[in-house]
């Protein structure tokens, strides 16, 4: 196994630093590419609901019943009939399925409190969504329990910005990608270059002492040439 100098490593790479340079190109290159073009900007939107009734603060029972009717309302939230009746409303030129995809739903511990999030690609469309979700959320739970207790804590806002796209991010990943990937290859390359330069390539080697070694002696014209 070739041993390893740091010098002599070194010496390797600025010998070869168009290759280094070669690989960096590329590498930024490609992630321009991902991060400018092939990165669809999404948005996302969200509104808050409460389950309680709106004339009453809220006692300690209420906050109880209303929790045990989270695990139920987010079942609702995620069905086809939401769904479907969020579609219906917009006039959305896609399916329930690709829909239910783009909602999401979380509640916080221990509350009766949700949140429902929309992604999509038009920031307008998306707090549309979410708006409509609570609409209909709101006529279907009111069809199940002949109660009124949904209630909406915040509406949603077109985001003024895509939470997905990182530009500063992501050409900082490819840079360091880059240096990396060209570190190896030339680190590889070093390791199997087994190509002898000097006498102390050869002592390494053969693990022998050199005895003598003969110079390099220019052919006469070309002697004659260089006195000229």
């Amino acid at each position: 196994m070739k041993e390893i100098s740091f010098k002599e490593f070194v010496s390797f790479l600025r010998a070869r630093w168009f290759i280094f340079m070669a690989v960096l190109l590329v590498s930024l290159i490609a992630g321009g590419l991902y991060s400018y073009i092939y990165v669809k900007p999404m948005y996302e939107s969200d509104t808050t609901i409460i389950l309680r009734k709106s004339s009453n603060p809220g006692t300690q029972n209420d906050v109880q019943i209303n929790t045990q009717l989270v695990a139920n309302s987010y079942q609702i939230l995620t069905s086809r009939a939401v769904t479907q009746g969020i579609v219906d409303d917009l006039h959305l030129s896609m399916s329930a399925k690709t829909l239910s995809q783009m909602i999401q739903v979380q509640s916080a511990p221990s509350t009766a409190v949700m949140t429902i999030t929309v992604h999509n690609a038009d920031p307008a469309l998306a707090a549309k969504i979410a708006d409509s979700a609570v609409s209909v959320f709101k006529r279907e739970f009111e069809k199940i329990y002949a109660t009124q207790i949904v209630n909406v804590l915040t509406t949603a806002k077109p985001a003024s910005a895509p939470y997905n796209i990182a530009h500063t991010r992501d050409m900082s990943v490819a840079a360091v990608a880059g240096v990396m990937l060209g570190l190896t290859l030339l680190f590889a390359a070093y390791m199997m270059d087994f190509t002898i330069r000097s006498e102390e390539d050869i002592e390494n080697s053969l693990k022998l002492p050199v005895l003598a070694s003969v110079p390099d002696i220019m052919p006469a014209k070309t002697r004659k040439a260089a006195a000229e």
